[in-house]
């Protein structure tokens, strides 16, 4: 009795084994569904007019422990935190480029290096007032690059209350974010590590150096400014060509996500070699 006991739970565990392991993996995740437009200043009527939000383009990111990807209204992104790779689709062309953390990092010195060797050939005083300019716009020599400034709480959406904070770079206004508790949205911490741990991938500041990455969703970039963790429900971005664009969060869902979500759809062909 005991021999066919065991027999049969190790069938049990066989089978358990087969349905876990050989079927394309389905786990919890987490969809944050937006629209956002981009608009020219109406000359005739000198103002901003956006079309109605129906016509406004659909922006989804999906989340898992160490995964992401943005599908844009014109590309999209795979963050893969398990590989330390992220790859840029292009949907009109179905292609797609891939980058490594380590690629990214050496291009970034190497662009830090051409600038020094640039400077160093400037005469003294064109090369003084290069790094004036670089100091203010860096942060550095005690002038904060970007400042923050609090404004009003409002409902977004019919259910979400938000804090505005306006974003000023080097005294002008460049944005306009409405920042939503994690909790109010129905999210924990843990739900949206992937914005964190892609927002460390990508950023090119230097590990504990007290900047604040402004143009992050990472409720830890946020909390920084708001001094709770959050993520924007509500942005005005103003452009430097003069374009203004606007952005929305509409929904925020729980699903059960294939692990296909975050792999190079099926038909892409890679452009160039692997960075």
């Amino acid at each position: 009795m005991k021999t066919t006991i065991q027999l049969a739970a190790a069938v049990l565990f066989v089978t358990t084994a087969v349905l876990l392991w050989g079927a394309p993996r389905i786990q919890a995740g987490v969809i944050l569904t937006a629209i956002t437009a981009t608009v020219e200043k109406d000359g005739a009527a000198n103002k901003f007019v956006f079309p109605k939000k129906s016509q406004w383009k659909k922006v989804r990111i999906y989340l898992d422990a160490n995964k992401l990807r943005m599908d844009l209204p014109d590309a999209g992104i795979i963050y893969r935190g398990d590989l330390k790779k992220i790859f840029i689709l292009s949907p009109q062309d179905r292609k797609y480029q891939e980058y490594s953390q380590d690629f990214l990092q050496k291009t970034r010195e190497q662009a830090a290096r051409m600038m020094e060797r640039q400077m160093a050939s400037m005469p003294p005083e064109q090369r003084e007032r290069m790094k004036q300019m670089m100091q203010g716009q860096m942060g550095t020599g005690g002038k904060p690059r970007t400042t923050f400034k609090k404004g009003k709480t409002v409902v977004i959406a019919g259910k979400w209350k938000c804090v505005f904070f306006t974003t000023y770079k080097n005294g002008k206004k460049v944005s306009e974010n409405c920042y939503a508790r994690l909790g109010d949205l129905g999210l924990k911490r843990g739900d949206v590590t992937p914005l964190e741990t892609y927002s460390k991938f990508m950023s090119s500041k230097p590990e504990g150096s007290g900047e604040i990455d402004d143009e992050s969703l990472s409720p830890r970039e946020i909390r920084k400014i708001t001094g709770f963790y959050g993520f924007p429900v509500k942005t005005v971005d103003y452009e430097e060509d003069g374009k203004q664009s606007r952005s929305e969060l509409l929904r925020v869902e729980r699903k059960r996500l294939p692990s296909s979500v975050f792999e190079v759809p099926k038909g892409y062909t890679k452009s160039g070699p692997s960075q």
